[in-house]
């Protein structure tokens, strides 16, 4: 898997991988063995109704805000637009994937007033999907949610959810693995690094404080007095190093205790 800086560019990359991993294994798996027969049990099984027929919108909830599933093809999942599906992450408060900016003010006042806003009591009722209802029928329970009024997109799309979900969780299980190695390795080369530069800058204070000794008990030919390397630094300089020793060690720390299991 091809080393990136985003865990979140990372996961979707190896969830691609996945998904490729899955054809290849399905197209070989097809030379060898006799095709399923129609409907396929899980697709069936979906058709048929019962609990998990209800909850399509939190599946796909699920998969927009825990996953890193690309938007394109959560959208082709849940059998919508991509618009439809932000219009979902909008409406319901879903858990954006990335901030936006607020607009600037400016911006607000020159769009306010610029949607079309309707009479009350004019433009009809909306029920499930934003299909227009009978006046008669509002206040009545009404099924809602992605595919409420279609039971056979329902079904297929959960068995597409089905299909996606474990592979986008095991992408992102393998990925944040490799990130919390990667930040364990990260986190033992500071603190190795931040002993090493004091340890030298000890050493180097060291020997500059012996060659100023010597110079200054020389008693022979001037010229041959032996030479002062330069001064390493002062105070200032060992105060900074060891805060980055304190830095790298605080942060080897946290790295530890992410790493632990819970409760421990």
């Amino acid at each position: 898997m091809t080393q990136r800086t985003s865990v979140r560019a990372a996961a979707r990359e190896r969830y691609g991988e996945l998904k490729r991993e899955r054809r290849l294994k399905a197209a070989l798996s097809a030379n060898v063995a006799p095709p399923t027969p129609a409907p396929s049990p899980p697709l069936a099984a979906l058709a048929g109704g019962g609990e998990k027929t209800q909850d399509l919108t939190a599946r796909i909830r699920a998969l927009y805000e825990e996953t890193n599933v690309p938007v394109r093809e959560i959208a082709a999942i849940a059998g919508v637009t991509e618009r439809t599906l932000y219009r979902y992450v909008e409406k319901h408060g879903w858990t954006k994937r990335y901030h936006v900016l607020p607009r600037g003010r400016e911006a607000a006042a020159h769009n306010r007033g610029g949607r079309w806003l309707p009479t009350t009591g004019v433009v009809p009722a909306k029920g499930a999907g934003g299909r227009f209802i009978r006046r008669e029928d509002i206040g009545q329970p009404f099924p809602a949610g992605l595919k409420a009024l279609d039971p056979q997109g329902r079904a297929e799309a959960h068995a597409r959810c089905d299909a996606a979900d474990p592979l986008a969780r095991k992408a992102q299980q393998e990925v944040m693995r490799a990130h919390r190695a990667n930040e364990r390795v990260r986190a033992w080369r500071a603190v190795e690094r931040a002993v090493t530069n004091l340890g030298k800058f000890k050493e180097d204070e060291r020997a500059w404080r012996d060659a100023e000794r010597q110079a200054k008990a020389w008693v022979g030919d001037p010229w041959r007095r032996p030479k002062v390397p330069p001064c390493p630094g002062d105070e200032t300089t060992e105060r900074a190093l060891r805060l980055a020793l304190a830095a790298a060690s605080d942060y080897l720390e946290a790295v530890q205790r992410a790493d632990a299991p819970a409760g421990a």
